[in-house]
């Protein structure tokens, strides 16, 4: 069993619950995967995000980037994520935003990895 000593909330943050060492950098697979940047958090699970086009869309944020996993996964604005747009909406209704649910979150070493990895797209956004 691993013991853990300290102070406030230190039980919550055992190494048991670590990912360890590095991972692969995760990137757009298919057509409905894009690259976009979180501009403001609405509260509950829902983010409004803007793609590399200048598209404004609502992203669901998933179980997995809520509660412990919320840790690693912070979402503030500026944040660049990977979303997936959902097929079975095409076009947006009049008056509503395209839905799209989010894949992964990537941090500020991340944002260096996938510039230098992917260089069909524009970063300049």
């Amino acid at each position: 069993m691993v013991k853990n000593f300290g102070g406030n909330k230190s039980k919550g943050y055992a190494r048991k619950n670590q990912v360890k060492g590095s991972y692969a950098l995760r990137v757009s697979e298919d057509p409905a995967e894009i690259y976009a940047q979180v501009v403001k958090i609405m509260g509950g699970s829902i983010c409004r995000v803007t793609d590399l086009k200048g598209v404004e869309m609502n992203c669901h944020i998933r179980g997995k980037f809520r509660g412990r996993g919320k840790r690693d996964n912070t979402l503030v604005s500026g944040t660049w994520v990977l979303v997936g747009l959902r097929e079975w909406e095409h076009e947006a209704v009049a008056g509503k935003l395209l839905n799209c649910d989010l894949i992964e979150v990537y941090s500020d070493t991340d944002k260096v990895r996938l510039k230098n990895s992917i260089t069909n797209v524009d970063w300049s956004r």
